[in-house]
């Protein structure tokens, strides 16, 4: 598999991820909770909370969450924001153009298309997050890879939506259904 992301993109985001790195940050790591407006691929709010802590939790830490489409995506990143600031770990909303704090560890919550974050993806260390597309991205781009499945107990789904690429790419199955 192959991304084409243009030139443009993937510059302004090796700069972001460069300003993290200048300000700390040893480990960058695209998070998007995005489900394609299929719910059921969600695990539920109380494991993304915990799954965001446990990864800032690791110093030198910065995670680089996709605010996601549309109005509900967007009300669950500002929770899962929220919820960092009020564990002690610095918490920032922005947008993909805008300009970014310098944090060498934290949550940056951006707004932004598919094509800014498959440019965030391409230049973080690693990638996680709901089935979606963003893992083919995140493979074809040639960053390790875990990808969350839910909603389905069918492993030839599984299987068939794994992402696939030359690096590491990782499943877990959380059965929803039971």
């Amino acid at each position: 598999p192959a991304v084409w992301i243009p030139r443009e993109l993937l510059e302004t985001a090796a700069s972001k991820v460069a300003t993290l790195r200048a300000a700390g940050a040893r480990h960058v790591i695209a998070l998007n909770f995005g489900v394609g407006q299929n719910p059921r691929k969600r695990v539920g709010l109380d494991f993304e909370k915990l799954l965001l802590r446990a990864l800032v939790a690791v110093p030198g830490t910065a995670v680089l969450l996709d605010r996601g489409l549309g109005t509900d995506e967007e009300e669950r990143s500002a929770l899962l924001v929220a919820d960092a600031r009020e564990s002690g770990v610095r918490g920032f909303e922005t947008a993909f153009a805008d300009d970014w704090p310098a944090v060498g560890h934290g949550v940056i919550a951006v707004a932004c298309g598919i094509g800014e974050m498959a440019a965030l993806i391409s230049h973080s260390d690693e990638y996680l997050g709901y089935d979606s597309a963003c893992q083919h991205i995140a493979a074809a781009a040639r960053t390790p890879t875990l990808t969350i499945f839910a909603g389905t107990n069918n492993k030839n789904f599984i299987r068939r939506w794994s992402a696939c690429g030359a690096t590491d790419c990782r499943i877990v199955h959380v059965n929803t259904l039971s």
